[in-house]
């Protein structure tokens, strides 16, 4: 399943915009926090932020641009540069430096999320590794132009796997940057 802008929903949080680009189940809510697996990205417009609090759920922050020093109060500071992670609990007290363009994946409990950046050049190909415990595989294209077998999957699109049986391959049209998305249970 190929999703694009127009499935996207943004809207204004304290420090920017935020862009929910998948959520499951697809009648849950956000709001409501009846999710079990939602994957956003947001702005940080401003120089310090405080991320709003997401007891019970687990999250994993991606930087798309810019750096982000981020801190969990009482357990630890992290400088985030460029497709580096953080994995931390929905529930710390959260706050952050930079203005930056992240990439946000959370998981609701019993669920494991987990953000992988793969480079790939030119006419490389790239096929997305199995795992028995699959619950979800999805790939963003944060950048370039890539090819499977029935799509062309353009910069700033999610391509969320539906088959979980079969192994899925990608080629790359030109230089692209991926984000490898998988929620295991």
């Amino acid at each position: 399943m190929l999703l694009t802008s127009l499935d996207f929903t943004t809207s204004v949080w304290s420090g920017g915009t935020t862009t929910q680009l998948y959520i499951y189940p697809p009648e849950s809510s956000y709001a409501e926090r009846d999710f079990h697996i939602r994957i956003s990205s947001a702005t940080v417009e401003v120089a310090v932020s405080t991320f709003t609090k997401l007891p019970n759920f687990q999250r994993v922050l991606m930087i798309l641009f810019g750096e982000l020093e981020i801190t969990h109060q009482n357990r630890y500071s992290k400088l985030l540069k460029q497709y580096e992670c953080d994995y931390f609990s929905g529930a710390w007290d959260t706050t952050a430096i930079g203005k930056v363009i992240d990439f946000n994946l959370m998981t609701a409990p019993g669920l494991k999320g987990e953000l992988t950046h793969i480079n790939l050049a030119n006419n490389e190909s790239y096929s997305c590794p199995k795992k028995s415990n699959d619950l979800l595989k999805a790939i963003y294209l944060h950048q370039g132009e890539l090819k499977t077998s029935q799509h062309i999957i353009k910069a700033n699109e999610l391509f969320v796997i539906e088959n979980l049986d079969e192994e899925c391959s990608f080629e790359a049209i030109e230089n692209s940057h991926i984000i490898e998305i998988s929620v295991t249970q």
